[in-house]
């Protein structure tokens, strides 16, 4: 009769070894993927671009705006009062169009960015499941997370090879800068 109050005691550690044995688990390395995913690549390098353009822009439009400012500061004891103060609320008003044109312009950039993350997620998460349910594995772990890992169940490259295959290209919508914002 002792022996049957153990029974549930050995059942459970016995459904405990048969769960573990059932745990197929992967790891991949997301920023290797990233890295390595031509189409996240060139988006990425598009996006950038114009990032850098825009920069740019907003840095001769800054040192013109600053320009214009000096000038007027220099015109204040030759100028009428009236005419200088009408000329520092023209320059004010300008100087919150320019602040606003390149504010929307790195929210729209920053938006596009998120879209081009979203698309490769969503993209990946297929693939990892795809390629789990085909492996027959239970978790797929971020190798960041994982402190250590047998390299058996590394699946980076197969989840690189087929993001190249399935994703050839992620289209990036910029809106297109109108010559006349700029002046």
């Amino acid at each position: 009769m002792k022996f049957l109050r153990f029974l549930p005691l050995f059942l459970l550690g016995f459904c405990i070894s048969e769960l573990h044995a059932e745990v197929k688990i992967g790891v991949i390395d997301t920023n290797k993927i990233i890295e390595n995913c031509t189409a996240y690549v060139e988006a990425k390098k598009v996006i950038e671009g114009e990032f850098n353009k825009s920069e740019k822009e907003a840095g001769e439009m800054q040192e013109k705006f600053s320009k214009k400012a000096e000038d007027l500061e220099n015109k204040k004891n030759v100028v009428a009062a009236k005419e200088y103060n009408k000329k520092r609320e023209e320059l004010t008003k300008e100087a919150k169009i320019l602040q606003k044109k390149f504010y929307d312009q790195r929210v729209n950039l920053e938006k596009e960015f998120n879209n081009v993350n979203k698309v490769l997620n969503d993209n990946l998460a297929d693939i990892i499941k795809n390629l789990s349910e085909k492996k027959h594995m239970t978790v797929a772990l971020d190798k960041g997370m994982v402190l250590y890992n047998d390299e058996s169940i590394e699946i980076t490259d197969e989840v690189i090879k087929e993001i190249n295959k399935k994703l050839k290209s992620i289209d990036v919508n910029l809106p297109q800068s109108k010559a006349s914002d700029s002046k």
